[in-house]
C-alpha cells in the first residue's frame, strides 16, 4: 500500500534549506513579507527607497532573494537610537 502524501502550500516565511538567496521574489510574494500593498512598493522604487524590479520574462518580474535581504538589513529599526538621533 502506497503512503498517502499530501500537497500543500508551504508557509511563504519559511524557505526550503536548499533554496539559494539566488532565487527570484515576484511581487506578490515581497509585498506578503513586507505587509504593504503592490502600490506601495510601487511607489518606493520611483522614490528611489526600494531596488527595482528585474524583468526575468515578457510578463514576469522579480527580485533577487539576497537584493531584498540586504536591503532589509540596511533599513534602520523603528525606535531605535540610532533612528532618534
Amino acid at each position: 500500500m502506497k503512503s498517502k502524501r499530501t500537497y500543500g502550500a508551504r508557509p511563504k516565511s519559511a524557505p526550503r534549506k536548499t533554496e539559494s538567496l539566488n532565487r527570484f521574489l515576484r511581487p506578490r510574494e515581497v509585498c506578503e513579507r513586507l505587509g504593504i500593498s503592490r502600490t506601495q512598493v510601487w511607489r518606493w522604487q520611483r522614490d528611489g527607497l526600494f531596488p527595482p524590479f528585474i524583468e526575468i520574462g515578457p510578463r514576469a518580474r522579480g527580485l533577487f532573494e539576497a537584493v531584498f535581504i540586504e536591503w532589509m538589513e540596511a533599513r534602520p529599526i523603528v525606535g531605535s537610537e540610532e533612528v532618534a538621533k
